[in-house]
Formats: C-alpha cells, sequence, structure tokens
C-alpha cells in the first residue's frame, strides 16, 4: 500500500470516526447488482452514502447505490456494501480495491463479495452459490 492510499485511508477513517463508525463489524459483504434486498435483512442499521466518504469513489454501474449498512443479519454483526467498482469502469486498480483496504482499517476480517461471475456457466441457475478460484485481467 502506498504512503499516499495510507493517508487516504486514514482521512477516510478519520471521517468515518466523525459519523460514529468506529470499529466494524469483522464481516463485510459487498453486494453486486439484484442483492438491494440482502440491505433490507439487515436489521437497525446505520446507512451511510459512500459518496460522502472522503476519496471513496463513485460507482457508475446502474444499481450499485453507494451505500453501507453496518447492522445485523440474524444476531452475526456485518457490514453491507452496495456499489461495487469496477475496472472497467476506467479506475485504476487501487480506486477498486479502495473499499477493502477501508473495510479491513476499520476492522473486518471476512470478507464476501456477490457477482454475476456465475452467468459464465450455462449450468448455474440465478441464486445458485459458486467460489470464485482464480481470475482474469484482460487489460
Amino acid at each position: 500500500m502506498t504512503l499516499l492510499l495510507k493517508h487516504k485511508i486514514f482521512e477516510s477513517v478519520a471521517y468515518l470516526q466523525t459519523r460514529g463508525v468506529g470499529v466494524v463489524p469483522s464481516i463485510a459483504v459487498i453486494m453486486g447488482s439484484g442483492m438491494g434486498r440482502f440491505a433490507d435483512a439487515i436489521r437497525d442499521p446505520v446507512i451511510l452514502n459512500t459518496a460522502d466518504i472522503p476519496h471513496y469513489p463513485r460507482s457508475t454501474v446502474p444499481g450499485h447505490h453507494g451505500r453501507w449498512f453496518i447492522g445485523k443479519l440474524a444476531d452475526t454483526p456485518l457490514i453491507g456494501v452496495q456499489g461495487r467498482l469496477h475496472y472497467y469502469e476506467g479506475y485504476t486498480l487501487e480506486q477498486v480495491t479502495y473499499p477493502v483496504h477501508l473495510l479491513a482499517s476499520l476492522g473486518a476480517r471476512t470478507l464476501i463479495v456477490t457477482t454475476a461471475s456465475g452467468a459464465l456457466n450455462p449450468s448455474y441457475q440465478a441464486g445458485d452459490l459458486m467460489i470464485i478460484t482464480d481470475q482474469m485481467n484482460c487489460a
């Protein structure tokens, strides 16, 4: 992590602390498009707009709203992130990974990311779970 990135993360953390966000739950879920209803299941959420967080890039993809939901799912504390960033949107890899660095700096240790990658396999049905074990960078 570059010194500049560390400084940006520090400023984002400082801002979030002024909004009452200290240590976030150890589980974070970054929701892809189509997962908006998942956020509705988070009980008593503290909702933050990512547009208000210093240095946090804005997603340009429809359905990626740019919000954090800090609360509980059943009895498990977690943070839900609506609005992923994509390299194809023109962001740098540092910007695409900014939310992950920020979540880790706030205390998240388990990260679940949802995506439509399963659409690459015609035998998968909507809602099927899969594990991504590798990735491609077509840049």
